[in-house]
């Protein structure tokens, strides 16, 4: 005879696929999350390459610009304290 374990069955089958649903929204969230870190780390590794080309730029030309300073400073004889103004042209 019927005495309710049909529904208690019934309960469970439901409470495991209602998990496994719970579970597969995770996961699918923990991807979506490890996609998005790959995606900023890269980011962020693209970043630093460029501040890092930057600051060697920024060498380069502070050392061409020191380069040019002599130069002009044997060229002119000397540059006095008080006279620190270069004419470029």
């Amino acid at each position: 005879m019927f005495d309710g374990s049909f529904d208690i069955w019934m309960g469970w089958v439901w409470i495991v696929w209602m998990g496994a649903e719970e579970l597969n929204w995770h996961a699918t969230s923990a991807e979506a999350l490890r996609t998005r870190l790959a995606d900023v780390l890269r980011a962020t590794a693209a970043e630093k390459r460029r501040g890092s080309e930057a600051l060697a730029e920024e060498v380069r030309r502070k050392q061409t610009l020191q380069a040019n300073l002599a130069r002009k400073t044997v060229k002119n004889g000397g540059i006095s304290p008080g006279n620190m103004e270069i004419s470029w042209g």
